[in-house]
């Protein structure tokens, strides 16, 4: 999972990156907030990836994000 956090440069692959990263930092933050007795703010988690599938789904000349 950690090599699929780098890209290529590819516009299609630097967005994968991008989830991946999501993915990867979900996972070790949800060890880790259970380990120290902490909840895990999936409400935040799931806003901020609904947010970048929203961005990437923007066209390329897009001037607003909303």
């Amino acid at each position: 999972m950690y090599k699929g956090t780098y890209s290529d440069g590819n516009y299609e692959n630097v967005w994968n990156s991008i989830f991946t990263t999501c993915e990867l930092f979900r996972a070790l933050a949800k060890d880790v907030a259970e380990k120290f007795m902490y909840a895990y703010p999936v409400d935040d988690d799931q806003n901020i990836t609904e947010y970048l599938r929203h961005v990437r789904k923007l066209p390329v000349d897009a001037k607003e994000i909303f």
